[in-house]
Order: structure tokens, then sequence, then C-alpha cells
């Protein structure tokens, strides 16, 4: 029996409440910031720096399979995916080279969130969580070799962060 049945149902004007009309940002909104920072201090207060990191590569992983990019031919068209898919998520951007050994690719990552002072070095909490996004992604590409992985390699300057894709 049909319960709706010549009810006219008012259009979903408010649907578009829960959707942020703001363009990205490398911050959060200040709720999730208060719930990030709260997180971030337990589980570094459980698990320590190690545990921390290989939970963050782990979110990193499972985030870059909820979110695959297009199977590209070039390095370029690579970057290009990454930075559409991280300026949705508000995660800045990314800038690839091959380096002259061509065996090793160096991953610029620009303006990922903050979390207040946590993470090593301050503020780098959520950095771990690139290593396991980018070897994701670039592991589901054509050619891509499970054997590779992304590893942090420097901080240039507090919103920079480099990692070196490679086998381990």
């Amino acid at each position: 029996m049909d319960h709706h049945k010549g009810v006219a149902f008012p259009p979903f004007a408010h649907e578009d409440r829960f959707v942020s009309r703001q363009a990205p940002t490398a911050r959060p909104p200040l709720e999730w910031r208060v719930f990030l920072r709260a997180l971030a201090a337990e589980i570094d207060a459980l698990g320590g720096e190690a545990a921390r990191d290989e939970l963050l590569r782990s979110v990193g992983r499972r985030m870059a399979m909820l979110m695959p990019l297009s199977a590209v031919a070039t390095l370029e068209a690579l970057e290009s995916e990454m930075t559409e898919a991280l300026n949705s998520l508000g995660w800045g951007s990314t800038t690839l080279r091959l380096e002259a050994n061509e065996q090793d690719l160096t991953i610029v990552h620009t303006d990922l969130p903050l979390v207040g002072g946590a993470g090593s070095p301050p503020g780098q909490w959520l950095s771990a969580a690139l290593e396991g996004l980018y070897e994701t992604w670039i592991g589901q590409q054509p050619g891509g070799d499970p054997r590779f992985i992304a590893r942090r390699s420097g901080l240039p300057n507090p919103s920079t962060i480099l990692l070196k894709y490679g086998k381990s």
C-alpha cells in the first residue's frame, strides 16, 4: 500500500544546507579542527609516532581507494588528476618530478591541512596519510608496481612536504 499517494512533498529546498559553498582551503571548518586536534592527541597518546604513522598511511590508502584517479599516460596528466582530487578535499596540491635516474619520483605537496601543532614537525600530523594516498594512487595507474612506496623525505618550509616514491 502506498502511503504517499496523493501527498505533495515540498521540494528539497534545504538539501543544499549541507553542501559547502566555500572554496576549498587548507584548513578544515572550525568544528572539524577541534575534533581532529582531540583525535590526534588521543591517537598519539595511545600508540606513539610509529603507530600513528602506520594508521594514517592506512587511512591514506583507503582514501585513495574511495577516490580512484582516472588512468593516465603522462606524469603531467597524473599530477593534474591528483591536484584536482586533493583540491576537492581541501588538501592542497601536488607537483611531480621524475628524478634523473628515472627510477624515483619526487612528490612536492603543498597546503596540507594543519592539525594545530600536532605532528613531527609541528603541524604536520596528517602527512603520513599522504604516503598511503600517493602510493595507492600511483600504484593504481597502468604499470604500477606494488613494491614502490612513498615516504616523506623533507620539509622545505612549513606548508610544503616532500615525498620520494620508489622501491623500498
